[in-house]
């Protein structure tokens, strides 16, 4: 990647447990990431959450050095509202390590998980899912994919929802109350 361009890449979050298994949380950030190399070579990456915008509170990346970098300490948090001024969506930019091939750990502070303001920048109190990076990334940057598939937010819940394994019982492509309940 050449200095002063900008990219888009993608990534999977997998299970911290077993670095194998995909993540809920995969399915709460939009797959297009927007990655900016500066003059100096150094990389920002910009992640669209699209799944409890509203409750998410920060976004970090702990690099193969151990450093963590969070959007609330050392990028931004910028929220996009619906006409009635509900959260649906926010984009958390972030400087990265240069994507070699070295496991990164991301991490959420999230209210419905436990969360709150009062945790930005305790990552080790954040849930943590290991970030794996498309090795090809495509010079440019076009937009992220949810913002151009019309997907609504009950979509997108429920697409998420459906790589818990087995929550939807009636393999119908939908989790119904019920079924959540169930899990």
């Amino acid at each position: 990647m050449k200095p002063g361009n900008t990219y888009t890449g993608s990534f999977q979050a997998l299970r911290i447990d077993d670095g194998q298994t995909e993540s809920m949380l995969s399915g709460f950030f939009d797959k297009n990431v927007e990655i900016r190399v500066a003059q100096d070579g150094s990389m920002t990456a910009s992640f669209c959450n699209t799944v409890y915008a509203h409750s998410m509170l920060d976004f970090a990346i702990q690099g193969s050095d151990g450093v963590w970098k969070g959007a609330i300490k050392n990028g931004s948090r910028v929220p996009e509202t619906d006409a009635s001024g509900t959260v649906v969506t926010t984009v958390y930019t972030l400087p990265i390590p240069k994507l070699d091939g070295k496991d990164m750990v991301g991490g959420v502070n999230v209210q419905a998980m436990g969360g709150s303001e009062a945790m930005n920048g305790m990552y080790d109190r954040y849930t943590q899912v290991k970030l794996v990076f498309n090795k090809t990334v495509t010079e440019g940057f076009d937009g992220f994919l949810i913002k151009n598939s019309g997907m609504t937010q009950p979509k997108i819940v429920n697409r998420a929802l459906m790589t818990i394994k087995g929550l939807d019982a009636d393999k119908d492509g939908y989790i119904t109350d019920n079924e959540l309940k169930s899990y």
